[in-house]
């Protein structure tokens, strides 16, 4: 595994955003274990806007070991000790995305977001954004 430090300068989404490091690189940065809503889904941009406002403009860890198909690093983001792909899940503002991780942790803060209704658990049947993604797909193809 790689740590890298750097500044977070653009939210993309729920969890996904752009940061700079010391030397003026931009690096895409994508949470691993975890699927946010998409922007122009329910929650999408409440996801969004609870990530911006625990990390924009700060400086921030980055955890990780390989990039994805779109050249993102998935990575595991610290501030400070606050572990951000756990604190998306807890806060409601996304899945743990179990098709690519088995993390029990990560499930427990699902579970337990989805009793209290947080953030997009507050819907009694929110479509997950793998789901809502596939669908979209399949309408643009049909225009």
């Amino acid at each position: 595994p790689y740590t890298v430090t750097a500044k977070v300068i653009h939210l993309k989404d729920g969890d996904s955003f752009v940061v700079l490091d010391a030397k003026n690189n931009k690096i895409e940065i994508r949470l691993l274990d975890i699927d946010a809503p998409e922007l122009h889904q329910p929650f999408g941009k409440k996801a969004k806007e609870h990530l911006s406002n625990l990390i924009k403009e700060k400086t921030v860890t980055i955890n990780y070991e390989k990039k994805d198909r779109y050249g993102r690093l998935l990575a595991h983001v610290f501030l400070n000790k606050l572990n951000l792909n756990q604190e998306m899940i807890r806060a409601g503002y996304a899945w743990h995305f179990t098709r690519y991780s088995t993390n029990k942790n990560l499930q427990k803060l699902e579970n337990n977001a989805r009793k209290k209704h947080l953030g997009l658990w507050y819907d009694k049947n929110p479509t997950a954004p793998w789901i809502w993604r596939a669908e979209h797909k399949r309408k643009k193809k049909s225009k």
